[in-house]
This record gives structure tokens, C-alpha cells and sequence, in this order.
């Protein structure tokens, strides 16, 4: 069959994301391309997610087998010709890729080996804006945590949106998502891995409706050209609504530059010890300092210009807040800051949904 290189290169770099490094079964590290339906589809999955996406090639040929995904993936990322010929040798056993100046021949297994992707579901419609959600609030999730649940990303709807979260205890993310709840049935709290949900926030492409369905076990998202799935975790989630609900009435601000505290961060935590060393956070009337280090190794104190409605100063996990502010580098911060031991509210001009808070770090400064 004959496809489009930029079609078929566009696929793999989406699908690859699902595709294990290493593993000792093929499967996980192998691609599904399977015509059997007419057109070309290409699927991968892990251990903890699937993808299944569909080119929109059509095709008379008969192909059904699993190729290595690393090596594919390489091999049609550097083809340069705009047309690509795809078929099968039955002896041995392996997919040809010609093109008028390219050959590869890959060995190939049979497609049985891969599970079913897609299945029956009754599914929701759901606003796009859940894929943003899933990728910010990521990076208030921890796969080092010692609970299972708090390594996934968690959903659940509430007053006529999805509300997303992400927490390892120490940071949390929200971002809300409208929907419609207005009928019988709707979407079940669920809490999926992370990985699986920066995955699929990668490899979702277009701008067409989305769906959501459910079972026990697994979340299905499908869109005009994919179908996703990610298992969920079990386990109960802890309430990090609750911190989102609470009055900022005590709260004073501060509005800096999120290019600013980018860079002023990335420039002291060369004095830090690693991402999860603290930085001391200093509000004045007209700047916020922001300084790192120890009298044994050396220290750096770095001024930029802030509107602050009151002096403060905190101590907090460097990493935690670079990395909201490495997403909202291109607007402006502002931090919600109270007691030592209050939580730490961040958003962006321009993150209209989000939300981010961090806790502060009980260290005298």
C-alpha cells in the first residue's frame, strides 16, 4: 500500500509515546499496523496505557502484524521522499518500507498478540480542554510517592465541570473543565497514571469533538482519528478540592513576570542542591528577591520587578515552583501568600482554568 511520508511520520510520533522501551514481551515495545477495517491504522501500548490511530489511508492490502516500534519509528522519521509503499513478505516473515531511493525490511509478528483497543462503550462528550488538563495538572504528580492513587492524575465531576487534579501532598493542581451533568448518568470519579495522561494530552491531535467512557478498570477517550485507553488506580484520593475551596480573604498578592521568575529561578538553583532544595521567596513593595545557597558552598540573590501588596518571606520547594512557572513563562504570576504555614496560591494571567498551590517549606529563614 502507498501513503503519504508525512501522514505515516506524524502517526509514529504520536503513537511512539505509547510504545515501552524495554520490555521482555514484544508487545510493549512493538507497533500494531493493521488495515483490516480499509485504511491504515497504527496502534502501541504499555503497561499502563493504548493508543490505536487511524491515518484515513485507504487500502485493498491485507496488513496485520506488530513491528519493533524504536526501530520503525527511526527508520520513517528519516525517510525524505513524499511517497512510502508499505507491504508484508510472507517469507520470511517481515514488513517492507520502500520508497524510490529507501528500503527497510523489519521483522514482524503476528497483530494477535495485541488486545482489543477498541470495544463498545457508552461514551460522553467531553470539552477538549480536558487534554490541558491532564498535561498541567501533571506536574503536581509525583510517581515516586509510596501511594499508588497519588501517582495518577484524578477526575471528577462537580457543579457542572470536570475538575482535574494533581497532588504528591506537598502540591497540588486544578484545572475545571465545563460539562454538561445535567443527565442521568455522567463520568465516575476516576484516577488515572501519569504517564498515561501526558501521553494521550500528546498524542490527541485536531480540533474535533472528544469522548469519554468507562469502566471499572479502564478509561477510553476517542476522538475523530484515535482511540485511547489508560487503566485506572485504586485507591481513594485524597480531597485536594478542599484546598481550592478555601477563602483567600487573608490573603495578600504578588504579580511578577513569568519570564522574570523563570530565569531568576533557574539562575539560584545552580546554588541549590537539586530540584527539591528550597529557595527563599522575599516580597517587597516594588521586587521580589529570590535567593538560594548556603554559607559553606556559595549563595545568589536575584531581584525582579513585582507589585506586591505586602512584605513577606517563605521558603519553598524550588522544583515545585518551576515548574508552573516554566508554563507560564509568556504571561504574568501572581503568588497568593499568608502564613508560614498556609499554602501557596499561583496562577497566570492566562491560565483562566488552573490553579497551583504549593506548600510552604517549615525552614527559618
Amino acid at each position: 500500500m502507498k501513503i503519504e511520508t508525512a501522514t505515516l511520520q506524524e502517526t509514529v510520533k504520536r503513537a511512539i509515546h505509547f510504545a515501552a522501551r524495554i520490555s521482555t514481551m514484544p508487545v510493549y515495545t512493538h507497533f500494531l499496523l493493521d488495515t483490516r477495517e480499509g485504511t491504515l491504522k497504527i496502534g502501541a501500548f504499555d503497561f499502563e496505557g493504548s493508543c490505536l490511530l487511524d491515518t484515513h489511508c485507504e487500502t485493498d492490502e491485507q496488513i496485520y502484524v506488530t513491528v519493533p516500534a524504536k526501530l520503525f519509528h527511526g527508520d520513517i522519521l528519516g525517510i525524505k521522499e513524499e511517497m512510502v509503499d508499505l507491504s508484508v513478505d510472507e517469507q520470511p516473515h517481515q514488513l517492507v518500507v520502500k520508497t524510490s531511493r529507501h528500503r527497510s525490511r523489519f521483522s514482524a509478528l503476528s497483530g494477535d498478540q495485541f488486545a482489543n483497543l477498541g470495544g463498545d462503550h457508552d461514551f460522553f462528550l467531553v470539552d477538549r480542554a480536558i487534554l490541558d488538563a491532564f498535561e498541567r495538572c501533571a506536574i503536581a504528580v509525583s510517581t515516586k510517592s509510596a501511594i499508588s492513587v497519588l501517582a495518577g492524575v484524578h477526575l471528577r465531576v462537580n457543579n457542572g465541570h470536570i475538575e482535574t487534579y494533581g497532588t504528591d501532598g506537598a502540591r497540588a493542581g486544578c484545572y475545571t473543565v465545563a460539562f454538561d451533568d445535567s443527565g442521568d448518568e455522567h463520568p465516575p470519579q476516576i484516577t488515572i497514571p501519569k504517564k498515561s495522561a501526558l501521553n494521550i494530552a500528546k498524542s490527541a491531535s485536531g480540533n474535533g469533538p472528544l469522548y469519554f467512557a468507562t469502566d471499572q478498570r479502564t478509561l477510553v477517550i476517542k476522538t475523530d482519528d484515535a482511540i485511547f485507553t489508560s487503566q485506572l488506580l485504586d485507591g481513594n484520593y485524597p480531597s485536594a478540592w478542599s484546598f481550592f475551596e478555601r477563602s483567600r480573604e487573608d490573603y495578600s498578592t504578588i504579580t511578577v513576570s513569568g519570564s522574570d521568575l523563570a530565569s531568576a529561578l533557574k539562575r539560584v538553583m545552580v546554588f541549590s542542591k537539586n530540584m527539591e532544595s528550597y529557595v527563599v521567596l522575599q516580597g517587597t513593595e516594588n521586587s521580589l528577591i529570590v535567593r538560594a545557597g548556603d554559607a559553606q558552598s556559595g549563595s545568589s540573590q536575584i531581584e525582579v520587578d513585582a507589585v506586591c501588596e505586602k512584605p513577606f518571606t517563605l521558603a519553598v520547594n524550588v522544583g515545585y515552583v518551576y515548574n508552573f512557572v516554566t508554563l507560564a513563562r509568556n504571561m504574568d504570576v501572581t503568588l497568593w501568600v499568608c502564613g508560614k504555614r498556609d499554602p501557596i496560591y499561583l496562577s497566570g494571567s492566562e491560565f483562566h482554568n488552573f490553579d497551583y498551590l504549593v506548600m510552604p517549606m517549615d525552614i527559618r529563614v
